[in-house]
């Protein structure tokens, strides 16, 4: 395939309901991240100091920033993509819904676990709670590695 089949293959590849699922999850998640800072702000700028309203606004920058670099990462070309050049031509396809997938999957991980952060640290800022549990770090680390995991097998599989 030339590299503009290439481009045109990836473009035509429907989405399955598991990808829109996990933008839909992922875009959810977003949203409530910007609505508990914004509801959330009066209160904040009151009781706590500039440094962690910035780490706040920082959470919610990372989550845009993370957000549209992996949403720009679905749109890359074939030969771009990892093990592209293993897969067989009967398998593109499959191949690129499995990377769509997967990079939906991180993006849903991702922003979900950086908004229960920021939930706790709002709650630890505002002294709802006492401390900012750490669980959920390697409870993030956990989903991500698992993620790799199963996006390795499901590649092994294909070819």
């Amino acid at each position: 395939m030339t590299e503009h089949n290439n481009g045109e293959r990836l473009a035509r590849v429907p989405a399955t309901g598991v990808e829109r699922g996990l933008e839909l999850v992922a875009q959810i998640a977003l949203g409530i991240e910007m609505a508990w800072l914004y509801i959330r702000f009066g209160a904040l700028r009151e009781s706590v100091s500039w440094p962690t309203l910035a780490g706040l606004f920082s959470l919610v920058a990372a989550s845009i920033v993370l957000y549209t670099l992996l949403s720009l990462a679905r749109r890359l070309r074939i030969s771009s993509l990892p093990y592209a050049s293993r897969i067989r031509e009967p398998f593109v396809e499959g191949y690129l819904q499995l990377v769509r997938s997967f990079i939906a999957l991180l993006k849903a991980i991702v922003l979900v676990m950086i908004g229960m952060s920021e939930w706790m640290w709002i709650q630890v800022a505002l002294g709802n709670s006492e401390s900012f549990s750490w669980f959920f770090l390697p409870a993030g680390v956990l989903f991500i590695a698992g993620a790799f995991l199963l996006f390795s097998r499901a590649l092994h599989r294909l070819n």
